[in-house]
């Protein structure tokens, strides 16, 4: 990501975990969320915001999820403001956003 922008200039970073619609689900990029969050967060201007769509449902979802929002929860709270939103009462587990919006008195 550092190769196609500068640190503090981007205004939104998404991302959408789970699988990729009609491809193989026995591939999984697990293991490249986290590095992937940490380069987006360093990117993130003042009044940015960094979103992250998880699905606990499928194999391996659930895992993930509970990094990315372990993850979330260490980001500095003078810097950051962090959201979790999703359905309750489901049958299954059911996908959730998590938001962080970085201040913009922290990014100056």
């Amino acid at each position: 990501m550092g190769n196609h922008a500068s640190g503090g200039t981007v205004a939104v970073v998404m991302f959408n975990l789970g699988y990729l619609p009609g491809a193989d689900h026995s591939v999984a990029t697990g293991d490249d969320t986290l590095p992937a969050l940490e380069a987006a967060a360093g990117l993130i201007r003042g009044g940015g915001v960094l979103s992250v769509m998880c699905y606990p449902g499928h194999e391996g979802g659930g895992e993930e999820a509970n990094r990315v929002e372990t993850w979330m929860a260490t980001l500095p709270a003078q810097g950051w403001r962090v959201a979790k939103y999703g359905a309750l009462g489901t049958l299954k587990p059911a996908p959730y956003l998590l938001l962080a919006v970085l201040r913009a008195a922290a990014a100056s």
